[in-house]
Formats: structure tokens, sequence, C-alpha cells
């Protein structure tokens, strides 16, 4: 018995609801397997304190303080390496005898977090040392106190893998 037009032109509706389904369904289960580093670490927690930080940034912009990155380039992934943080003041002048602390996230890996202090290593230049495991476009949300004074900045600074060695076969 071959198939005639009239019940291919009644079956296509049916195959259409099926292909709109199984595209659904496909899409549920993708969706609903999440990884880990999807999540980020203490969201909750810090949302709680969403109000309070947008008042520390407003102090801070009111300071008119001024951060700048600066990082070596990753040779390998999990290598230390230092990031270098440099304040000034509304005045130019550089932030001096302060303490801090540093918060890092991998914009592509919420998870995973590195924290730590931030030691003075020159006037005004403060350091981070930590080991990424990528490279790429990072957030550092930095925490500067000097006396009274907070300073609260968050960045959105890349990380580079430094330049192969020159050179190559003699000649």
């Amino acid at each position: 018995m071959a198939l005639q037009p009239k019940h291919f032109w009644m079956s296509f509706p049916v195959m259409l609801l099926l292909m709109s389904l199984s595209i659904g369904v496909t899409a549920f289960v993708a969706s609903s397997k999440g990884h880990d580093r999807e999540h980020e670490r203490d969201y909750y927690a810090r949302g709680l304190e969403w109000d309070k930080l947008q008042e520390q940034v407003a102090a801070s912009v009111n300071l008119g303080w001024q951060v700048e990155f600066q990082s070596e380039g990753l040779t390998a992934y999990g290598e230390s390496i230092d990031v270098t943080f440099v304040f000034t003041d509304g005045d130019g002048q550089l932030v001096t005898g302060a303490t801090g602390r540093v918060r890092a996230i991998f914009n592509a890996d919420a998870n995973t977090i590195f924290e730590g202090a931030l030691t003075e290593a020159e006037p005004g230049s403060y350091v981070f040392t930590l080991a990424p495991h990528q490279v790429g476009i990072w957030r550092w949300q930095v925490h500067l106190e000097r006396g009274d004074t907070l300073f609260v900045e968050e960045l959105r600074a890349q990380l580079f893998g430094a330049a192969p060695a020159a050179g190559g076969a003699g000649g």
C-alpha cells in the first residue's frame, strides 16, 4: 500500500507537534544539567548586603580615588602571578599606608573565587598574588581602608597569557 498525499498532509501537523515537543524536552534537559561553575558562592548573602555595598560605592565615588589594574602575563595555568593595583586620591597623589583585600572572579567560572589581602609593595602600589586557572576577563572587587576611609571598587580587567619566547632554530 503506497503512501498517498492525503495521508502525508494529515500526519504533517502531528509531526510538527512531536518536533516541537522534542525540542522543548531537549531544552529542558539541557538547561537542568547545570555546572557548579555557573553558581557563584555566597551570592545570596551578598545580595542581602547589596544596599550597604551600594552606599559604600557611592561614598567611594565621592572620595575621588582611582584604581589602576596591572598584571604580568600568565605563563602557565595555575602558576602564581602578581596582580598590582595602584591607588591615587582625588588630587592624583598615591594612597599609602592602607590595608585592603581583593576578590577575583573569572567571568566564565563564577564558583572559583580567589580572595586575599593586598600588600603594599611600593607607595600606592598594592599587590595580590594568585594562581589563575584561565586567562580572559576577570572581575576584581577591591576594598581599601586607610583610617576611617573605605574605598570600594569593582573592576573588569583582563589577564593575558605571556607572549611566547622569541627565538627559534639557529641559523
